[in-house]
C-alpha cells in the first residue's frame, strides 16, 4: 500500500510546481502538469480500490507447488544465486557488487562527472530555443519600404508580391492588407509585432499538414520568389506553435539622452544588418520621412489684420478641407462632413506656396506671414522605466545558433561598440524568456526534492534511504545531457518540462527497491542477503516499468502516427510532433540511463552501512587489540 501511495505522491510532486508557473509560457504549458494529475491520481484509485476487487473475483487461485526459481524470487526460501538465466546472472553480480560499495560509486560518479564534462565540451554550436525549431502551419510575409509612400503605391507593392506567391506548392490561400493597417497588429489573426515600416502583409494558409511538404521546405521556396525587389525589403516569418517571443535576437536600448540613443541605435543596426548570420533587420527608431511645420509671425500677422483661425482654414484647402457644414442623407444615422477643397492638381507643395489670403493690404501671399520648415517625421514617442527606448532585432539563419550570436553581441557591445555611459541595453525575446524559465526550473527543482525528500523520509524514516532515493533523478539529468549532445537542439521549455517530469519517475524504482529491502531485513535476512534478494525479486518488475514506458514514448520521440482503425500508418507525424519529440526523447533518455544506474549503485549501497560498520568495528577492534599489546610489552 505506502510504496503505491509515495511512489504516485513522489511524481504528482514533480508536477505540483508547474501549476504556479504564471507566466504565459507557464499557462501554455499548464495543460500537462494537470492532466498528468488527473490520470494519476484516477490511476492511485484504480490500483488501490478497483484492481484488488477485480483480483480477488477473478484472479487464479494460489498454486499448490511453486517452482524453486519462484520460491527463490519470493524471498521466503531457496536461494537467488542458484537462479538460471538474466536474473541469475544480475543477483550474482550484485552479490559481488554489494562487497565493495566504495568503488563502485567511484566509478559512477567518474562516469557521470565525464558525461557533464561532454556536454559542456560540445556546447559550442549546439543551438538553444526557447521552444521548438519547427514551424507552425502560417506563414506572413512583409513588404518594408521606408519613405512617404501612398496608398496606391503600397496596394500595387501588395500585388506584385501576391504574383510572386501564386503558385508555390503547399499554400492553401493567401490574405493581403496594404497601406496604414499593414504595419498593425489587426486585420487577421498574426504576430503581435510588426515591422513599423510595412507597407504590405500577406497571410499564407497551408495546406493539412498530411497533404504538404514541410514548413521549412515551404519557406525556403517563399524566400527564393520574393528575392530581388527593387526599393523594397521583404521579411518571412513563420508562426510556429507555442508561446510568442518575437524575433530571435532583440535588443533593448535605453536612454535619458535622445542624441545617445540614437546614435547607439544607429551602430546597432548598422552592425546587425552586416552580420553574417541575421537577416530581417528591424528597429523602432522613427521612420525616416518628413513634416511640414508651418510657424507663423503672428506680430506681422497682427499688423495685417490676419487671425491663426484665417491663417489655418486657409491651409486646410490645400489639406485635407475646410469644414463648412454637415449633411445627414436619409438612409444613414450618422453625418458627414462637408468640406471644400482645391481641385486634386492643386493640393500639393506648389499649391502651398501659391495660396493667397486675404489682408488690410490686399490678397497676399501666405508666406508673407508663415514660415513653413520641414522637419524629421516622428510616430511615436516610446519610454520605459522612465527613460526613452529602442529596440533592435533580428532573425538568425538557420545555420547558425542563436544562443551564440546573443553572446557574441553582447561581447561586441561590451567591448567595441563604444556606447555612451548613460546608454544600457538589455537583451529581450527568446534570451530573456530563455533566462527567466531557467529560473523558474532551478526553483522548481528545489521544490521538488525537498517534496520528495519529506515523502520519502516519512515512509522510510532514513535519511541514507532518502538519500538513495533521490539519487536516481542526478542519474536521470546526466542521462538526458547524454542524450543532448545527439540532439540537434536544446530546448529550455521543453527540455526543462521533460526532466521535472522525469524526476518523478526515476525514484519509483529506488522505492520499490528499498521497501523491498526494509521488508526482507525485518523478517531477519542479513543486510548483504536482503541487497541480493531484493535484486533478484525486484530486477524484472523495474526493466518492465522501464521498457513498457519507454516503447509508450517511442512513438512520439520518432514522430510516428499510426491509426490502427482506418490502418494507417505515417513516419511523418503530425503537427504537434515537433512540440512532444523533445519531451519524450529527454524521457526516454534520462529513464533508460537512470534505470541502468540505479539497478547497480541502489543495492551495492543499501548494504554499505552495514559492512562499513562491521569493516569499522573490525578497525577499532584490531586498533585496540594492538594498543593493549604494546601497553603490555612496555609494562614488563
Amino acid at each position: 500500500f505506502w510504496p503505491i501511495v509515495s511512489s504516485t505522491a513522489t511524481t504528482l510532486a514533480a508536477f505540483l510546481p508547474l501549476l504556479f508557473w504564471n507566466t504565459l509560457p507557464g499557462q501554455f504549458m499548464s495543460y500537462f502538469p494537470k492532466t498528468l494529475i488527473y490520470v494519476l491520481t484516477a490511476s492511485l484509485l484504480m490500483a488501490l480500490i478497483f484492481l484488488p476487487t477485480i483480483g480477488a473475483l477473478f484472479g487464479p487461485k494460489k498454486l499448490a507447488n511453486a517452482s524453486e526459481s519462484l520460491k527463490a524470487l519470493s524471498g521466503t526460501e531457496g536461494d537467488p544465486l542458484s537462479i538460471t538465466g538474466f536474473t541469475g546472472a544480475y543477483a550474482r553480480m550484485i552479490d559481488k557488487v554489494a562487497s565493495h560499495p566504495l568503488k563502485v560509486t567511484l566509478v559512477i560518479l567518474m562516469l557521470v562527472i565525464s558525461i557533464f564534462y561532454a556536454f559542456g565540451a560540445t556546447s559550442a554550436g549546439r543551438k538553444v530555443e526557447f521552444f521548438t525549431l519547427d514551424g507552425g502551419n502560417e506563414i506572413y510575409v512583409y513588404g518594408r519600404a521606408r519613405g512617404n509612400t501612398s496608398t496606391i503605391n503600397e496596394y500595387e507593392i501588395a500585388l506584385q508580391i501576391e504574383e510572386r506567391l501564386k503558385g508555390i506548392d503547399g499554400v492553401k490561400s493567401m490574405f493581403t492588407i496594404a497601406g496604414e493597417g499593414a504595419a498593425s497588429a489587426g486585420g487577421f489573426r498574426g504576430p503581435s509585432s510588426v515591422p513599423l515600416d510595412t507597407v504590405s502583409r500577406t497571410f499564407l494558409e497551408l495546406q493539412p499538414f498530411d497533404a504538404r511538404r514541410s514548413t521549412y521546405e515551404i519557406e525556403k521556396d517563399v524566400r527564393t520568389a520574393l528575392k530581388d525587389m527593387p526599393g523594397l525589403q521583404m521579411e518571412v516569418e513563420v508562426l510556429a506553435d507555442g508561446p510568442p517571443v518575437g524575433k530571435d535576437v532583440t535588443i533593448e536600448l535605453t536612454s535619458n539622452n535622445l542624441d545617445h540613443l540614437n546614435t547607439a541605435a544607429q551602430s546597432l543596426s548598422a552592425h546587425m544588418v552586416a552580420h553574417k548570420a541575421l537577416i530581417e533587420v528591424e528597429d523602432t527608431m522613427p521612420l525616416p520621412g518628413i513634416e511640414w511645420q508651418l510657424d507663423i509671425n503672428r506680430e506681422e500677422a497682427g499688423r495685417l489684420g490676419v487671425d491663426v483661425s484665417t491663417i489655418g482654414a486657409a491651409v486646410q484647402f490645400v489639406t485635407e478641407g475646410s469644414l463648412v457644414g454637415f449633411f445627414r442623407p436619409i438612409d444613414s444615422d450618422e453625418e458627414i462632413d462637408i468640406r471644400i477643397r482645391f481641385p486634386k492638381t492643386s493640393r500639393d507643395m506648389s499649391g502651398l506656396d501659391n495660396l493667397r489670403i486675404q489682408t488690410r493690404e490686399g490678397a497676399l501671399p501666405l508666406s508673407s506671414v508663415v514660415k513653413r520648415t520641414a522637419l524629421p517625421r516622428r510616430d511615436s514617442i516610446q519610454r520605459r522605466n522612465q527613460k526613452r527606448v529602442y529596440e533592435v532585432k533580428g532573425n538568425t539563419l538557420p545555420e547558425f545558433a542563436t544562443n551564440e550570436i546573443v553572446s557574441e553581441l553582447g561581447n561586441w557591445i561590451n567591448n567595441e561598440a563604444g556606447f555612451d555611459e548613460d546608454v544600457s541595453y538589455k537583451f529581450l525575446g527568446q534570451d530573456e524568456e530563455n533566462k527567466a524559465a531557467g529560473r523558474f526550473f532551478a526553483a522548481a527543482g528545489i521544490a521538488t526534492l525537498f517534496m520528495m525528500g519529506v515523502i520519502l523520509l516519512w515512509q522510510f524514516n532514513s535519511f541514507w534511504h532518502v538519500v538513495l532515493t533521490l539519487s536516481a533523478v542526478v542519474f536521470s539529468v546526466a542521462g538526458v545531457l547524454l542524450g543532448l549532445i545527439f540532439y540537434p537542439y536544446v530546448s529550455i521549455l521543453l527540455c526543462g518540462t521533460g526532466v521535472l517530469a522525469l524526476a518523478g519517475i526515476v525514484v519509483n524504482n529506488n522505492i520499490v527497491l528499498i521497501d523491498t529491502y526494509q521488508r526482507l531485513k525485518l523478517e531477519g535476512y542479513s543486510a548483504h542477503e536482503s541487497v541480493v534478494r531484493t535484486a533478484a525479486q525486484r530486477m524484472r518488475p523495474v526493466f518492465l516499468t522501464t521498457i513498457t514506458t519507454i516503447v509508450g514514448l517511442m512513438p512520439m520521440a520518432l514522430a510516428v502516427r499510426a491509426d490502427l482503425f482506418a490502418g494507417e500508418f505515417s513516419t511523418k507525424g503530425s503537427s504537434t510532433s515537433a512540440i512532444w519529440a523533445p519531451i519524450s526523447y529527454v524521457l526516454i533518455c534520462g529513464l533508460a540511463f537512470s534505470t541502468i544506474l540505479t539497478l547497480i549503485l541502489t543495492p551495492a549501497l543499501l548494504a554499505a552501512p552495514d559492512l562499513w560498520g562491521r569493516n569499522i568495528k573490525s578497525a577499532y577492534k584490531k586498533t585496540m587489540d594492538f594498543l593493549r599489546r604494546k601497553f603490555q610489552s612496555s609494562h614488563q
